[in-house]
């Protein structure tokens, strides 16, 4: 749904509202607006199969060993 800025600004409840349906754009003089940040991440982001499936050197790769408490378990 496209809002203008305008009308979001006079009725801010009906664009949370047309949230639920989907995305919501707010519009200046017919063109998107208040996009550049939201693009600016989502553009940068990769995706999880994207991250395993890169070509980059996975071998030099050093975790963390994390050390967890743990309980004698009674199998008796």
């Amino acid at each position: 749904m496209q809002i203008s800025s305008r009308d979001f600004n006079q009725d801010i409840g009906k664009a949370k509202k047309a949230c639920y349906n989907g995305p919501v754009v707010i519009t200046e003089r017919g063109k998107a607006a208040h996009l550049s940040s939201y693009q600016r991440l989502v553009s940068t982001q990769q995706s999880m199969a994207q991250l395993l499936s890169s070509d980059d050197d996975v071998d030099n790769v050093e975790f963390e060993k994390m050390i967890t408490p743990s309980k004698e378990v009674d199998l008796s």
